[in-house]
């Protein structure tokens, strides 16, 4: 699994690359455990266009960044 750590935006989607070289599995444990430090979880998911979609919501019940998980390529994406 590959984390960048300064902005890389993807050629397909233009959102920015935040993992690659990850499964499911692996991005979701990487997300909860970087989240949890900000106070932040995931409160929902859904699957559109080949793209697991992941909302997330801080502690103020306010939402915050949205991440895209790609099956296909293996990339976790953020807004």
């Amino acid at each position: 699994m590959r984390v960048f750590t300064t902005e890389c935006k993807d050629s397909v989607t233009g959102y920015a690359m935040v993992l690659s070289e990850c499964s499911y599995n692996m991005a979701c444990d990487w997300l909860e455990r970087t989240l949890k430090k900000y106070g932040v979880w995931v409160y929902q998911t859904r699957t559109r266009n080949n793209l697991t979609e992941f909302w997330t919501m801080d502690k103020h019940m306010l939402e915050c960044r949205r991440f895209y998980y790609d099956e296909n390529r293996g990339v976790l994406l953020g807004e």
